[in-house]
């Protein structure tokens, strides 16, 4: 599981909307929806939420008693009358398939412990010589929903069961578990267990762990080493007081993001949502648009997860654009954590550890100017400021002054003196660098060239190659400016594998006056992005960093990937 969630992942789930009750129909649209006007800012992937095992499941809440689908084995199965791909047996992989066919990710939710069904039919558990009755716990249920038994884990049938059920994940193509009732309270043994299950599948999976009430921060490091994501609140809803909340859980959680473990501030209420949820009636989020704003702002500059929690094709234009906002995404993607720097009443502002972002917020009623000195930033004062969510450029003064509504916030990038990993676009050159046209090269990752504003600022691409580079400074060059833009792995590295011009260089690349665009100088790990070569674009008119002409004739070339 080696790099998975190297950036906060970023998707859409059913809860917010669709309750326990969501269809297999209401999943493939909103997968559509997102594929289309959403994966390349990052936003890949689509979660089925509770109960999908439920026939009988219901709007408004859970059902007690409810006769679940389950196999043969106590494992649960999509309830084909809401799934029907799923009848015969063939479980969730139809599904999964379709999602990866739009170029994203599936995930499930599943509940801590064994179903109460499978015990009382004393059911086997698959791969093992144990048995369903042999592992519950009763005394640990959950306190809100009554499918299932907590585990004895004393008993080795508890980790047979847990590796059995994530074994089957893998076996449909799941990419992503949100697992609940795992740490409110805390159960430490059975977050240890239904880790190690997913260590062990033949897959790479995303462990999300549910829900965050009172979860306290002397977790943080036995979280960090078993989940990739773990909410640290209860259940978020379009209400302000839910969102002016996560200022002091964040505040206390934020310095336990990084690559591979992020502090999850929950769901976005955004858009249409409560169609068939467990709180409210069908509407539009009852966030005002500046509250709208600010959660954003929050969860960005926070870096945590997005998951959206909308009917995304019934959603409104202007929820969509908020959505893929890129200056304001790049925040949460930066790869330098954050932290609230400054609090006076119910003002608060925090920054990036290296300067890059500011945000302010006013959490009053009423609405206020903010005026802060540079320092208090941790940043000299920057030669710009750009406005992440005007998308306009500031001329600095002496102090950070923003205007800001009742409940409302502002989100800057700074562009520090002499650049920087501040600077909004990290412009290079053949003399900083040493390669022929890496500027153009690494224009999907800069937004040099927005291209239809597709992937502006390279959130989702995967970049295969660039140029040849022989030379160790080089390497480490290029290698240093893509971590610095928030490329966790990013990575430079000689090219050995070269082919004639007009040689073809296998599938899933391209060959450029002599060069493989693939296996090549760049690699960016766990990424995500199919990872197929798309277009080459040509530019330019020197040779190569050999001094060698080009087929072109062409010096540089930017990859986008799809």
């Amino acid at each position: 599981m080696t790099g998975l969630a190297a950036v906060p992942p970023m998707g859409w789930n059913s809860w917010d909307v669709f309750g326990t009750s969501v269809t297999e129909a209401e999943t493939r649209a909103n997968a559509e929806f997102v594929a289309e006007h959403m994966v390349g800012h990052g936003w890949e992937y689509v979660v089925v939420d509770i109960q999908w095992y439920d026939p009988a499941a219901r709007a408004g809440g859970y059902n007690s008693g409810t006769k679940l689908a389950l196999d043969e084995y106590g494992l649960p199965q999509p309830a084909p009358n809401r799934f029907p791909s799923a009848a015969g047996g063939a479980g969730f992989k139809p599904l999964a398939d379709y999602v990866h066919s739009l170029g994203l990710k599936f995930g499930v939710h599943i509940l801590r412990g064994v179903p109460r069904q499978a015990v009382a039919a004393d059911t086997p558990i698959k791969g093992s010589e144990y048995s369903a009755a042999q592992i519950p716990d009763r005394e640990r249920r959950s306190s809100w929903v009554d499918d299932n038994w907590g585990i004895d884990h004393s008993h080795p049938g508890g980790q047979a069961y847990y590796d059995s059920l994530v074994r089957q994940f893998a076996d449909w193509g799941v990419d992503y578990v949100k697992a609940d009732d795992m740490i409110a309270p805390y159960w430490e043994d059975e977050v240890e267990a239904f880790w190690h299950a997913v260590a062990r599948a033949d897959r790479d999976i995303v462990l999300s762990l549910s829900p965050g009430m009172n979860l306290s921060t002397d977790h943080a490091e036995h979280l960090k080493a078993h989940s990739h994501l773990w909410r640290v609140s209860a259940d978020l809803w379009d209400r302000w007081r839910d969102v002016n909340a996560q200022f002091d859980l964040l505040r206390e959680w934020a310095p336990h993001a990084g690559p591979g473990h992020w502090p999850d501030a929950d769901m976005l209420p955004l858009g249409r949502i409560g169609i068939r949820a467990e709180v409210g009636e069908a509407r539009e989020s009852q966030l005002s648009p500046d509250e709208q704003r600010t959660m954003l702002t929050l969860w960005c500059i926070a870096r945590s997860p997005l998951m959206v929690g909308a009917d995304l094709p019934a959603s409104s234009a202007e929820t969509i654009e908020l959505l893929t906002n890129p200056e304001v995404l790049a925040a949460q993607r930066h790869p330098v954590g954050a932290r609230e720097v400054w609090r006076e009443g119910k003002h608060v502002a925090w920054a990036s550890e290296d300067g890059a972002f500011a945000a302010v917020f006013n959490r009053s009623p009423d609405a206020a100017e903010v005026q802060l000195p540079w320092h208090v930033l941790g940043a000299a004062r920057p030669e710009r400021i750009r406005d992440c969510w005007t998308r306009s450029d500031l001329v600095p003064g002496e102090r950070l002054r923003a205007k800001l509504p009742a409940h409302g916030s502002a989100l800057f990038r700074l562009s520090l003196r002499g650049g920087g990993v501040g600077h909004p676009l990290h412009e290079l050159d053949d003399d900083a660098v040493g390669v022929g046209g890496l500027e153009v090269a690494l224009a999907p990752l800069l937004g040099l060239d927005r291209r239809g504003d597709r992937d502006p600022f390279g959130l989702h691409a995967r970049v295969l190659g660039v140029d040849v580079l022989d030379d160790e400074r080089q390497q480490q060059a290029v290698g240093g400016s893509l971590r610095a833009l928030g490329l966790e792995g990013g990575q430079a590295r000689a090219q050995e594998d070269h082919v004639e011009p007009g040689v073809g260089a296998g599938e899933g690349h391209e060959a450029v006056g002599g060069h493989v665009l693939g296996e090549a100088v760049v690699a960016l790990e766990e990424l995500g992005g199919g990872g197929r070569v798309g277009d080459v674009k040509r530019d330019g008119g020197r040779g190569d960093s050999h001094g060698r002409s080009l087929a072109g004739p062409v010096s540089s070339y930017a990859v986008y990937c799809t």
